[in-house]
């Protein structure tokens, strides 16, 4: 068990900086596992039965062309995104997410790329703070009952959040295209 401890506190000290190092391809396919979950809990209590299901599929989205990719994008907790891309395929975009003292926090992406799925770049916001930004591009797929209809969406999966939003810690965000 000790063992395991260390390896799994391992894993995440150098998660982040793998995840940059390694092939896009790869990458986006990590991010995808991050983003696919399977439950199906059933109690059942007096003659009462309850049963949770969620079934969420994510798959990279690998479009041929990279202006695909352009458009409007919004994650819970009001985090936006704007991707665009021009006709000889440079990457800008722009964004909001909640500030600490409840206002909008504004941000630009610099030095944006995508490849094989993968958007990085650089977050520069308007107060002059930078960090990295990363994601997978992703077809996902919900399903909330083992018999229910499926419902698919497009988005951009970000893992390595660590963002405090409403006294909740998010630890990834799933940005769905508009």
């Amino acid at each position: 068990m000790r063992h395991l401890s260390i390896c799994l506190l391992a894993a995440i000290a150098i998660g982040p900086a793998t995840l940059r190092a390694q092939a896009p391809a790869r990458t986006a396919t990590e991010i995808a596992h991050m983003f696919t979950k399977q439950k199906h809990v059933v109690k059942e209590k007096r003659g009462i039965r309850a049963e949770k299901f969620a079934d969420v599929r994510s798959e990279p989205a690998l479009l041929r062309d990279v202006r695909d990719y352009a458009g409007e994008y919004r994650a819970d907790f009001g985090f936006t995104l704007r991707l665009s891309v021009s006709g000889d395929g440079a990457i800008t975009g722009a964004g909001g997410e909640p500030g600490r003292d409840g206002t909008v926090r504004r941000f630009e992406l610099m030095d944006a790329e995508i490849s094989e799925g993968l958007l990085r770049a650089t977050k520069a916001y308007d107060d002059g703070d930078r960090e990295r930004f990363a994601g997978a591009f992703l077809q996902r797929t919900d399903r909330r009952s083992p018999n229910g209809e499926a419902t698919r969406m497009f988005g951009l999966g970000v893992p390595d959040q660590d963002i405090r939003v409403d006294g909740m810690e998010v630890n990834k965000l799933f940005y769905q295209r508009q």
